[in-house]
């Protein structure tokens, strides 16, 4: 039976009204994230410690092929006042002028993915011995995380590492957490988590899992699995990465969470800090106006 002109109209409408009434939700939606304050608390309860320092140090690894992330976020990590010592292990001799940076060449050059991603855990080996069962707070960083914020209030909770994105279930993560960004005191708990990531590590790299460049690697696969593991021989602290951790793999979902969220560390992952566009974009929406541009110009 053919349908009359009378008929298929009510249908137009209705498919009109609706593009309408989703473009209007879409509007509230946007408006409702930037008037929303955002206010961060671990994900799960955790006691507060009441022997917190008031500092804490940040340590990471910078391969001469990624000097250009170490001169565009170490601003960032210098200028947070609660930061008292930054300390970066690199493959080539640097010179940077700042009295809270200390650059020590550890490696040969190499810009090799896979050899950069394995050394991460030499660093963490080295600057752990050094500092031994101090107590210390410390930060280890990617060498491609710009901090928006101090960070301080991490270490209101009692913990011996705190990860993000343990419990992620964004499909770019593949279930894993994030190596390359988490907090922790040098105490004997911490000590049992790098001793028991390196063992895993190396068994994972014997077996050929996550030899891939430029995909998870054995390090982040190891790291993952040693921090899921139910045990009373450290104390693993989940925070949100929507906020420690800011990154996402598609650009406008990551910018949509910065909106959202306002966190206080960007991750520039796959060479991101090389887009002058996004950078800025990221750093206005996160609220990080002030510096943005001195700190691209570097």
């Amino acid at each position: 039976m053919l349908i009359s002109n009378n008929q298929k109209r009510p249908k137009i409408l209705s498919a009109t009204s609706k593009i309408i009434l989703a473009r209007k939700q879409k509007q509230q939606e946007l408006l409702s994230i930037k008037k929303k304050k955002i206010i961060s608390i671990p994900i799960e309860p955790r006691k507060l410690c009441f022997d917190k320092q008031d500092t804490f140090e940040i340590f990471a690894y910078c391969s001469k092929n990624y000097s250009d992330a170490f001169n565009f976020v170490m601003p960032s990590w210098s200028r947070c006042e609660s930061v008292s010592k930054i300390t970066v292990y690199t493959d080539w001799n640097y010179t940077y002028s700042d009295n809270k940076v200390e650059i020590i060449p550890m490696f040969q050059n190499s810009s090799d993915w896979i050899v950069g991603t394995g050394r991460r855990l030499d660093v963490i080996k080295k600057y752990s011995e050094d500092n031994g069962v101090s107590n210390k707070q410390v930060l280890f960083l990617d060498i491609d995380c710009y901090l928006v914020r101090n960070v301080l209030e991490v270490f209101n909770y009692e913990f011996d590492i705190a990860i993000s994105r343990l419990n992620s279930k964004e499909s770019h993560t593949n279930q894993t957490a994030t190596a390359g960004l988490w907090f922790a005191r040098l105490n004997d708990g911490y000590f049992n988590f790098i001793d028991q990531w390196f063992k895993t590590a190396s068994d994972f790299k014997r077996l050929g899992i996550g030899l891939q460049k430029y995909h998870i690697s054995y390090v982040q696969y190891s790291f993952t699995q040693v921090a899921k593991q139910k045990t009373n021989n450290y104390d693993v602290m989940p925070i949100d990465e929507n906020k420690y951790n800011s990154e996402h793999t598609l650009e406008n979902k990551w910018i949509e969470k910065i909106i959202k969220y306002k966190p206080s560390i960007l991750h520039y992952k796959g060479r991101r800090f090389r887009d002058i566009d996004l950078v800025k974009k990221t750093l206005t929406f996160a609220g990080e106006y002030e510096h943005s541009i001195c700190d691209i110009n570097r």
